[in-house]
């Protein structure tokens, strides 16, 4: 994993071992001069791209992104790929307003995963979620 950061390497070996799933290849670009990160999933070549910002808080959240998608194989209209998500994004310690802010702005079903996956842990949010359209 050429280029990638030891961090985000460590990240997709952990689930990759955990997942019993072969590795993807990752292609990782620093553009310094912007914050967010941006990324996409290829299932047919096995590979993630990401384009990194300086904010490593958006790095990760783009990391935790693109890996649920290589684990579920799914695409944003699929529950089981929002609740590995949200799964990803408390392991790794991505904010959940941040994750929500993000996430929820356009997709309704980040926010139906949210709430499920709020559910399965017994647990709900004392905040409450406002999505502006």
């Amino acid at each position: 994993m050429n280029g990638v950061p030891d961090w985000a390497e460590q990240i997709i070996r952990t689930l990759a071992r955990e997942r019993r799933c072969r590795l993807p290849i990752v292609r990782w670009r620093n553009i310094s001069r912007y914050q967010n990160t941006a990324g996409s999933w290829d299932a047919d070549k096995n590979q993630m791209n990401i384009t990194a910002g300086w904010s490593k808080l958006s790095q990760r959240r783009v990391l935790c992104h693109e890996s649920a998608h290589w684990l579920t194989n799914d695409g944003h209209n699929r529950m089981k790929f929002w609740l590995t998500l949200w799964q990803l994004y408390r392991r790794f310690k991505v904010p959940i307003k941040y994750a929500l802010h993000w996430e929820a702005a356009s997709k309704q079903m980040a926010l139906k995963g949210y709430w499920a996956s709020r559910d399965r842990r017994g647990r709900r949010p004392t905040d409450t979620v406002k999505i502006v359209t």
